[in-house]
């Protein structure tokens, strides 16, 4: 991922040779989901007798809410006529009204 993202040369090396001459991009940044990575920079200055350099990566880790309306499950229509006469002989509240339903709930 460190050679995806633009930086200044002095930025991009993670390694340095001991004599200064030779520098080389080796450290890198692999993500099994590239596209949350935002930025990969190349930290120094910190102090250490190393020839290497920090990467550091700056990562999405939350993508957001999706919306809900894909997963509603559409209701079922009645389309043929004994279908509707089928569920209209055996619905719960046929000959109910109100006032009964409430009773027959207590």
């Amino acid at each position: 991922m460190n050679s995806f993202f633009k930086a200044r040369k002095n930025r991009k090396w993670t390694w340095v040779s001991p004599c200064g001459n030779t520098s080389n991009e080796i450290c890198f940044i692999l993500s099994n989901h590239p596209t949350r990575i935002r930025n990969v920079e190349v930290l120094h200055g910190f102090g250490f007798a190393l020839d290497h350099r920090l990467v550091r990566a700056t990562y999405m880790l939350d993508q957001g809410k999706r919306s809900r309306t894909a997963f509603k499950a559409k209701p079922k229509t009645l389309k043929m006529e004994e279908d509707i006469s089928s569920y209209l002989e055996y619905s719960p509240t046929r000959n109910r009204t109100r006032r009964g339903h409430i009773n027959l709930l207590q």
